[in-house]
């Protein structure tokens, strides 16, 4: 999922832009993050850790998600 960016929160609406942007910015901290040694399949089915090529391990036991 791409997430847009802030919204301007000046002009008509500029309380709903900002619920928006506190969404987005939520959206985003709970988004994980890849690290050196596990990366995230994101399909249409959810998001999946994995381990990247030539760390050795599972994806589930090498290293906890880190969360943005």
């Amino acid at each position: 999922m791409n997430l847009p960016s802030k919204l301007s929160e000046t002009g008509f609406g500029a309380k709903e832009k900002r619920t928006i942007n506190e969404l987005i910015e939520y959206v985003k901290s709970i988004t994980p993050r890849d690290t050196p040694t596990v990366i995230h399949d994101r399909t249409a089915t959810g998001t999946f850790p994995r381990a990247r090529a030539g760390t050795g391990g599972s994806s589930t036991t090498q290293q906890d998600a880190v969360w943005s």
